[in-house]
């Protein structure tokens, strides 16, 4: 029994890691993770400190987080929720999409308290994992991202100074 969970949950682990990295030509810190899902669309999240954010911002300065995916569409309206380990629901108060990328500004949790994009960073670092749900006139998706190594990888790409 043992060995059959293992092989169950090997895939899960293996492929939804937290990675970073520095890229070559603008030297911008990148985070990412892959986002499992049970649709024909990829999904990931990714984050990225530079000074060219896709959504400027005087509180975030360069730091973006989103999910990409092809997914998105400009003109659609999205209802998202994040569940992360067995804490209450924070749902997406403020995002854009742009090309596919689902940039995420702002947060609201069960209370009616806003939350930036740091409170919801911090939470998916010290916990086991998330489950995304996403709402739009025509479906709802459930999600998955493990949250191994994200602790590393998302201070990795906060501490870098921009370029």
């Amino acid at each position: 029994m043992k060995y059959l969970l293992f092989y169950l949950l090997f895939p899960v682990i293996l492929f939804s890691q937290w990675k970073y990295r520095t890229t070559g030509q603008d030297k911008m810190s990148v985070a990412y993770a892959e986002i499992l899902s049970d649709t024909e669309n990829d999904f990931k999240f990714l984050l990225w400190n530079n000074k060219n954010s896709l959504v400027p911002d005087d509180k975030y300065g360069g730091v973006d987080f989103m999910i990409d995916s092809d997914y998105f569409k400009e003109d659609e309206k999205y209802e998202i929720s994040f569940l992360i380990d067995t804490s209450r629901v924070v749902k997406l108060d403020k995002y854009k999409v742009i090309d596919g990328y689902l940039i995420m500004k702002s947060f609201i949790n069960e209370n009616g308290e806003k939350k930036d994009i740091y409170d919801i960073l911090n939470k998916i670092k010290n916990s086991l994992g998330c489950v995304i749900t996403i709402i739009n006139d025509s479906n709802k998706l459930e999600l998955f991202s493990n949250s191994t190594d994200s602790s590393e990888a998302i201070d990795y790409v906060l501490d870098k100074p921009q370029l």
